[in-house]
């Protein structure tokens, strides 16, 4: 059964020869044949005369998402210390038509290493009947070898002398923001032994609530001379 064919308007034609003579315009790399139908459908005077008929294509034709120009995905390293009090920046980054765009960008306290942060409309526009594209930023973190991250906890190692673990100690330590801290090794604290503090961790995305600091306290061996260990020895011999 041959259907009815529907001659094009006028009007619908000069929007498709406009998109199509933009397009060509273009280094044919980034353009498809999907751009073209998505750029025709994206105009004004497209969208109204099709919009008439959506009783035949159904309700959902019209609330399809917006097509719009690619996305555009970068890499950006951190430092470690940066996942505490944040970051701010101006990045460049190249779009698909070679030309260089500036942004400034914040980076919130708490990031995670692969974490991504969407800058709507700073994508590709190769197509200017679309909408732009997004860019998409992956953040990595450099690794600081003295500080572990589990979730907003941070784990570290710290070395002490064999005395100050038998008498105790007030033992200075610091942390992964650069700051110092007092820690109370009590007398008798055996090698090994985990501390925790409060507080000193890294700052939850959400809520800025910070994580703990975990130091694990090692133990140092001092070298003697041999009438020092001898003394050390008849200590030991009085006192077992």
């Amino acid at each position: 059964m041959q259907k009815n064919m529907v001659e094009p308007s006028e009007e619908l034609k000069l929007v498709f020869e406009k998109t199509i003579k933009e397009a060509k315009n273009l280094n044919h790399e980034y353009v498809t044949l999907e751009h073209l139908l998505f750029a025709a459908m994206c105009s004004e005077n497209l969208y109204n005369i099709l919009k008439g008929f959506g009783a035949h294509f159904g309700q959902g034709f019209a609330n399809q998402r917006m097509p719009k120009n690619k996305d555009i995905k970068i890499g950006y390293e951190i430092d470690f210390v940066d996942i505490f009090t944040g970051k701010s920046d101006t990045i460049s980054y190249k779009l698909p038509n070679g030309n260089i765009e500036f942004l400034e960008i914040k980076i919130p306290p708490g990031i995670r290493h692969g974490d991504n942060i969407k800058f709507q409309g700073y994508g590709d526009h190769s197509i200017q009947s679309l909408p732009r594209g997004d860019l998409i930023m992956q953040v990595r973190i450099r690794p600081n070898p003295k500080f572990r991250r589990e979730h907003n906890d941070v784990y570290t190692q710290s070395t002490v002398n064999v005395f100050d673990l038998i008498v105790g100690t007030k033992h200075d330590v610091k942390t992964p923001d650069n700051k110092n801290i007092s820690l109370t090794i009590p007398p008798g604290t055996t090698p090994n032994t985990v501390f925790s503090v409060a507080g000193h961790g890294i700052p939850d995305i959400s809520t800025n609530k910070r994580g703990n600091l975990f130091v694990e306290v090692k133990c140092k061996i001092p070298k003697y001379d041999k009438h020092t260990i001898e003394k050390i020895k008849q200590f030991r011999e009085k006192n077992i």
